[in-house]
């Protein structure tokens, strides 16, 4: 079949396996199941509103969580579009 995946991944750091997981659980956590390897596949059904939530979780773990990212490998670009 034909589908979408979305695939996540932070920055090759010495807490990056510590953050996918922390992710992986807060994202379940919103009701959004993401892998523990980083990723969320997308199906036809999904809404704006399923999109505009999902959105939302994913800045909520970066205002709560963001500081233990290191700031080196933060991406304005992904925080701008959040």
């Amino acid at each position: 079949g034909v589908g979408s995946l979305i695939g996540l991944h932070f920055a090759d750091c010495e807490t990056q396996e510590a953050i996918e997981n922390l992710f992986h659980l807060e994202m379940i956590e919103r009701g959004f199941y993401f892998s523990r390897r980083g990723y969320i596949a997308l199906s036809l059904p999904t809404t704006e509103e399923d999109c505009d939530a999902f959105a939302s979780a994913v800045g909520e773990f970066l205002r709560l969580r963001g500081s233990l990212i290191p700031r080196d490998h933060r991406q304005d670009k992904l925080r701008r579009v959040l």
